[in-house]
């Protein structure tokens, strides 16, 4: 059995890093079951087998691979069926495209998220979260977390998408694919916490839905934040 070694909250069935959902994605694409390990921020323990300190971690019997992009691309090569299309020079395609995400993505839904996840921690994780993610950004979470620059930043990213998704129901046409993958993590992100931004966009908006049935067909329900977290 496929372990998936992902970060949680003080709840251990919430389960929203972007980089576990792109991977949960990935194996609910290609039908392939796994057993979920939840780990919290500040377990590094539990994951020192992997060599490094990053979730996601995957372990397929003696494999263990991290990285959400090195992760999909292993699943492709290991598992053909469904293939989501990231061998050979697609793997190159697909680097790119995973650092355009980044680039306004992932940057605009964490000023829109951050205070969002501090709730879902328990205390030690919230002093730890606040602690790592201060010394990266060099401020206060409080001054991150800026809605206006949130909102612009995720708004110019949906301009290419909401494009694309007008001539096919997925990015990689009519069945999803590895840049679903890689840019669906973000936005199973958002919607596991209750937010969201693309409600305006009905093209996004039916995108995220075909996402979430596909992987609730093949894995079970997917549980998401209170409705109290806003």
């Amino acid at each position: 059995m496929i372990e998936l070694f992902e970060v949680c909250g003080a709840d251990p069935k919430l389960v929203f890093s972007p980089f576990c959902w792109r991977v949960r994605l990935a194996m609910a694409f290609k039908g392939l079951p796994f057993e979920s390990r939840p780990i919290t921020y500040s377990d590094k323990a539990a994951i020192a087998f992997s060599g490094q300190d990053l979730l996601p971690v995957l372990r397929d019997g003696q494999s263990i691979v991290h990285d959400s992009l090195s992760i999909a691309c292993y699943l492709d090569r290991q598992y053909s069926r469904a293939s989501l299309g990231l061998e050979g020079i697609a793997k190159h395609r697909a680097t790119l495209i995973d650092r355009f995400a980044h680039q306004d993505l992932l940057i605009g839904l964490f000023r829109l998220l951050v205070l969002r996840i501090l709730p879902l921690l328990s205390l030690e994780d919230a002093c730890y979260f606040r602690s790592k993610h201060e010394g990266l950004l060099g401020s206060s979470l409080e001054a991150f977390a800026d809605p206006s620059t949130g909102v612009q930043l995720v708004e110019s990213a949906l301009q290419p998408l909401k494009a694309q998704l007008q001539l096919t129901p997925f990015f990689d046409g009519d069945e999803p694919g590895a840049v679903d993958v890689l840019i669906g993590g973000f936005f199973l992100w958002a919607w596991v916490l209750r937010l969201e931004i693309w409600e305006n966009h009905p093209g996004i908006a039916r995108w995220v839905e075909r996402l979430v049935a596909r992987y609730e067909a093949v894995q079970g329900k997917i549980h998401r934040a209170p409705c109290t977290v806003r």
